[in-house]
């Protein structure tokens, strides 16, 4: 029998947790509907007694009743952690070194959206450290990401995510798959911080934006150039973090590739595979003689069928000569 979604996620977390049989899940929750549904899931899959759930206000919070039914409703263990005092801290300090105006940078429209987020994030993994194995829940949506709307090291952090792959359409059938609260499950989404919806603060709604994602239903083409300004901007948040690979070779601030060398006259583009990778190697290894040269390696700037062709005769010849061989495309 094929699984409804429900089902499906509620197998993934427990496939998910499969090597940690006594971890728990501790997530945040905010009394919207992600972390409603989220929570929900989890304790489907693992049992009430392994979710944890965080209540995080920032001084008062309206509708902080909203997330304590939550807890009650899924019977799980609930902490409140208040952030609003080492938020207060953290700006101030900064006020202090800057010589602000104390209570300036608590102002700043980024540093008000993005800060409590993170620290809320922080609050999450110190709560972890008290449970063993323990892991934190991610409560971000596809249609969410697709447009950046998370904070970086805040709610977009994580250890595993459950809703990460569904609309914001198909997070709401879950939760009225799972029976959960109307309330809840269809409640006006809101940061919370800056007293408008999310359809406010990003110009049109979910339904529209899922209707571009899953390519149903009508977008008019100024809420698509909207979307697709707010994706592409967005993209750092979702992709690995860039790192420094010290095994390339630069020459004068430039990637070295077989068009470098045979620009320069080291090698003649005509060459067959095997004859221009014989020179490469002994050019390089003239050039970077000693233990050194066991250490260089070259970008070939090949396409992927390029370097299915001649990948294996260039690597061999190479590898005869000392020289790594980077096959980056």
């Amino acid at each position: 029998m094929i699984k409804t979604k429900a089902q499906a996620c509620i197998q993934w977390i427990q496939d998910y947790y499969k090597d940690n049989p006594d971890g728990k899940a501790i997530i945040g929750i905010s009394g919207g509907k992600d972390s409603t549904i989220a929570a929900a899931l989890c304790v489907e899959a693992l049992g009430a007694d392994r979710v944890i759930g965080v209540l995080m206000p920032n001084g008062g919070q309206p509708d902080i009743g909203d997330s304590e039914e939550v807890c009650r409703l899924l019977d799980i263990r609930a902490l409140n952690v208040n952030i609003h005092k080492a938020l207060g801290s953290i700006c101030d300090q900064i006020d202090y070194n800057y010589n602000y105006t104390l209570g300036s940078t608590a102002k700043e429209p980024m540093v008000r959206t993005n800060l409590p987020a993170r620290l809320r994030m922080a609050t999450l993994y110190a709560v972890a450290a008290l449970y063993p194995n323990s892991r934190v829940v991610n409560t971000c949506n596809a249609s969410e990401d697709y447009v950046g709307y998370s904070t970086k090291y805040g709610d977009a952090a994580g250890d595993f995510s459950p809703l990460g792959n569904l609309t914001v359409r198909e997070v709401l059938e879950i939760g009225d798959e799972l029976g959960l609260p109307k309330h809840l499950v269809h409640k006006t989404p809101s940061d919370g911080m800056c007293g408008k919806s999310d359809e406010d603060n990003l110009g049109f709604t979910y339904d529209e934006l899922d209707n571009y994602i899953l390519g149903t239903g009508e977008v008019s083409e100024e809420t698509m150039e909207k979307i697709d300004r707010l994706h592409k901007s967005s993209r750092h948040k979702y992709q690995p973090m860039p790192m420094f690979d010290p095994t390339v070779l630069y020459i004068d601030n430039d990637q070295l590739t077989i068009d470098d060398y045979a620009d320069g006259g080291l090698v003649d583009p005509s060459m067959t595979a095997s004859a221009m990778a014989g020179q490469i190697g002994a050019n390089l290894m003239k050039d970077f003689d000693g233990p050194a040269a066991k250490n260089v390696s070259i970008d070939l700037g090949l396409s992927e069928a390029d370097i299915e062709k001649m990948g294996d005769t260039i690597q061999n010849l190479i590898n005869s000569a000392g020289i790594g061989l980077f096959r980056g495309i």
